[in-house]
């Protein structure tokens, strides 16, 4: 079953039984709390991923570097 709420997320059970979870948690009184909270953490989620990229990129240079000098 898909939940919609009022601001169309569409959300499935068990999205939805987090969110009432992270709810209870942090006692949030009201939705704009919620949504504040919810998206500063994909925010952040969002950085670590961009973060990781770039140091697979550098790892990855280095890699083709030392293999450069391994054949030469």
């Amino acid at each position: 079953m898909v939940r919609q709420h009022m601001l169309q997320f569409r959300l499935n059970d068990k999205q939805w039984e987090e969110i009432t979870e992270i709810r209870k948690k942090h006692c949030f009184d009201n939705n704009g709390q919620l949504y504040k909270f919810l998206f500063f953490n994909a925010m952040l989620g969002m950085q670590r991923e961009k973060e990781l990229e770039e140091l697979q990129k550098i790892n990855q240079k280095i890699d083709s570097v030392l293999k450069g000098e391994c054949l030469s």
